[in-house]
């Protein structure tokens, strides 16, 4: 952790991220201070890139995509070469809205999101499967988000 950020910096993270839109006088009265120290930590946590951007949280449901997936994928190689033009190729597809690079059996996991499973059926085999380099894909569909922490 940031040696710069204290219990008060903590605290006023916490409120921002439960409610990015929150008044600066509203905040400044839960976190017990003026609204321009408010204003100033603010400004020094974006500095420091402890507040990356911000973001709506969209309803992905009532937007046509609530067909989520994870995809597991194993690559036939871990060279640098293999990893990054697989890298490269998967952010040509706006269907994959996150991508992590994992230890274990797999080397990354993707957050697939679609209309329907339809849809999802045809990027798996149309876009995932001619990927070259990739081994093995595994798909686990999210049937029910029980927690969904944005930071």
């Amino acid at each position: 952790m940031i040696k710069e950020i204290d219990e008060i910096d903590l605290n006023i993270l916490t409120h921002m991220q439960a409610d990015a839109k929150i008044k600066m006088k509203d905040l400044s009265k839960k976190v017990h201070l003026s609204i321009s120290a408010v204003s100033k930590r603010i400004s020094r946590l974006e500095e420091l890139n402890v507040i990356k951007h911000y973001a709506a949280i969209l309803n992905n449901e009532l937007l046509g995509l609530g067909f989520t997936s994870n995809v597991c994928v194993r690559l036939v190689s871990n060279t640098s070469a293999h990893v990054a033009k697989f890298k490269e190729e998967i952010r040509e597809f706006s269907e994959i809205v996150s991508c992590y690079v994992v230890n274990g059996k797999y080397d990354f996991i993707l957050k697939v999101r679609v209309k329907n499973s339809t849809e999802y059926n045809l990027f798996y085999n149309n876009c995932l499967g001619t990927i070259a380099g990739i081994a093995n894909l595994c798909s686990f569909v999210i049937v029910e988000e029980v927690k969904s922490d944005i930071g």
